[in-house]
């Protein structure tokens, strides 16, 4: 009795993994090369985080801190101006060198041309998370002091404006190396 209680979901489940990519339905989405890169801070360029506290053993938190930076975004043959707006979240441990920080990010998305400017009607809204590896220090703004050795980061956001219903998603892994190189991925937009 009991081990037809544990075959039978068994099969269930091996019979759904056939049949699942009959079912599956074809992508309504264009996927399209993407990347953005920093050329410097907006204004103000930060804000110390609302909350800061070191535990006994070496860990630091910092909640609330708020960066402002300028760059560009590509996504496929177009490029735009860029402001970043993040307020972020950092856990760092003094033991191992790393350094985690959790962003809620706005990117407003403007032309070229125009500039990048804060409040602009179209971007992208999402999460920023960076991982820095061999930090011995962050600074009082909550973000780790240079040098480190590595970083990798994570991008996922949803578009606004012109951009509503785009999905933009970058990453990066590498050493830290001035000036950053960007970080690359892709946008899918509605066909």
């Amino acid at each position: 009795m009991n081990r037809k209680m544990i075959l039978a979901p068994l099969i269930v489940f091996l019979m759904l993994l056939t049949v699942s990519p009959v079912l599956a339905c074809p992508t309504h989405w264009q996927k399209v090369s993407a990347w953005n890169t920093t050329t410097g801070f907006g204004s103000p360029p930060a804000v110390a985080p609302k909350y800061s506290w070191t535990t006994p053993s070496g860990i630091t938190i910092d909640i609330g801190s708020q960066t402002n930076i300028v760059g560009q975004l590509g996504i496929g043959s177009n490029t735009y101006a860029l402001y970043s707006h993040s307020v972020s979240n950092l856990v760092f441990n003094s033991k191992t060198g790393v350094a985690d920080r959790y962003s809620d990010a706005i990117w407003y998305v403007t032309p070229l041309a125009t500039g990048p400017l804060e409040g602009a009607p179209d971007g992208f809204s999402g999460n920023v998370q960076i991982v820095y590896n061999g930090v011995t220090t962050i600074n009082s703004l909550g973000v780790p002091n240079p040098p480190y050795s590595s970083y990798s980061v994570q991008v996922m956001m949803q578009g606004f404006g012109k951009f509503a219903g785009d999905t933009l998603m970058l990453s990066f892994s590498g050493p830290a190396v001035l000036p950053p190189p960007p970080w690359t991925g892709y946008c899918l937009i509605p066909k």
